[in-house]
């Protein structure tokens, strides 16, 4: 019994569809319906029914559902086959290739980090700094309010960056200024996606958009569903740095899987140089333990810039690879 349930489980797992459907809170009661009809085991007594469920580890099966953004490495970016990666054609466009040693260290599951330098393009001492001072398997998200967006991003992308585009979204800070183009989770749709529109219009470089950590236009949850799946459909990819969990269903399109990625850490630098420098030795071990993180930094000054180009390098020395953005797309 128990070997039949499992078998039902992982059609579902390989139907994401259908996974993404089940509500888990509708209790064992519909459950125990679904097994009913999906497996045929009509002449099975209910109570045996249960106690088989009963049996079953949620660790038999949730794990590889939830957290196949993360650890499913036969289905990620290195590996990925052309077709699946040109269905987004921005992001296929735009991404910048893995070379040997990053491929390894996916998939041999070594230590690595993807970086992001989030709002470059409106501190141009930064801006300038950025080539002599950082490799290029550094992501870059340049400022959708930046004047020079496309000169600076085609001159990057040509020195081996990747660009993408921070996207403005009215944030948690009660001082913020996010400009006339932020998202705003109270509007509607169509505001948003015009809003969108304005911030990508003429822009050729980019691969995917970025929002903020204190963004809260994904507190909406309906809208940014919308929103992630017109983008998506137009072929970007989406670096979501919120911390609110998000819904298995963002993660696909089309019954596809999406270049839908999830941050794990945000870092202002705008702090004393001996805090900073504690916090991403920190950080050091703590992808040593995680093997993999997603950090976005904002870079408030060019001796910041100093301090995380010293510690790429010690990086570099311990074995951590850096590898670009879209590297952790999984399709």
């Amino acid at each position: 019994m128990k070997t039949q349930i499992l078998q039902m489980m992982n059609k579902i797992h390989d139907h994401p569809h259908l996974a993404v459907s089940v509500k888990f809170g509708a209790g064992l009661l519909a459950g125990l319906v679904v097994l009913y009809l999906y497996t045929g085991l009509s002449k099975t007594p209910v109570k045996d029914m249960a106690n088989a469920i009963a049996e079953i580890s949620i660790a038999d099966f949730i794990p590889d559902f939830f957290n196949d953004n993360k650890t499913n490495k036969e289905e990620h970016l290195a590996i990925s086959k052309p077709e699946d990666i040109k269905r987004y054609p921005f992001f296929a466009a735009n991404m910048v290739g893995l070379n040997e040693d990053q491929k390894n260290a996916i998939l041999k599951d070594k230590p690595r980090l993807s970086l992001i330098i989030q709002n470059i393009g409106l501190n141009r001492y930064v801006m300038e700094d950025i080539p002599q001072k950082l490799p290029a398997s550094t992501t870059l998200a340049v400022s959708a309010y930046s004047d020079s967006h496309e000169e600076a991003a085609k001159k990057m992308r040509d020195m081996g960056f990747e660009i993408w585009v921070n996207t403005p979204s009215i944030s948690r800070n009660p001082m913020g200024d996010e400009g006339a183009h932020a998202l705003n989770p109270t509007r509607d749709f169509s505001y948003n996606i015009d809003l969108l529109t304005k911030q990508l219009e003429g822009k050729s470089h980019v691969t995917g958009i970025t929002i903020d950590n204190d963004a809260i236009i994904a507190d909406n949850d309906r809208l940014w569903e919308d929103i992630s799946a017109d983008l998506i459909a137009q072929g970007y990819g989406i670096l979501d740095n919120t911390p609110r969990a998000i819904q298995p269903k963002l993660f696909y399109y089309n019954d596809n899987r999406a270049p839908y990625i999830k941050g794990d850490i945000t870092l202002n630098t705008n702090i004393p140089m001996a805090e900073l420098k504690q916090l991403l030795e920190e950080l050091t071990q703590r992808i040593d333990t995680q093997k993999n993180l997603i950090l976005s930094v904002n870079v408030a000054n060019p001796a910041a810039l100093d301090t995380i180009g010293e510690w790429l390098k010690k990086l570099s020395d311990d074995g951590i690879t850096l590898v670009p953005l879209s590297a952790q797309a999984i399709l």
